[in-house]
């Protein structure tokens, strides 16, 4: 469920960037993308979710920086947003020691 509800994020992201693209197309094109992304090159996958975004984005008629605007947007999505909730739980239930 949880990958799911990714990839609907991204493509709510996309659409509220002006990214005239399917969900399913959005969906194979993260796909893709998070597979680069776990190449061990930089931190988080910062620089290969761009170029990959770039590559894949740009033969779809998209300018660059709007897809430098939507890596940055996935990236606050799923690295962020993820934190942000593990803080609220553990401000709410912290783990005894």
């Amino acid at each position: 469920m949880t990958i799911y509800s990714f990839f609907l994020q991204c493509y709510f992201i996309a659409k509220c960037f002006g990214i005239s693209l399917g969900y399913f197309q959005i969906v194979l094109i993260m796909a893709m993308v998070n597979l680069f992304s776990f190449i061990p090159i930089t931190v988080s996958g910062l620089g290969t979710r761009d170029a990959a975004l770039l590559f894949l984005l740009g033969q779809k008629g998209v300018i660059y920086e709007t897809i430098v605007t939507y890596s940055m947007g996935v990236f606050a999505l799923s690295s962020l947003g993820g934190g942000l909730l593990g803080v609220i739980a553990w401000f709410l239930r912290p783990l005894t020691l």
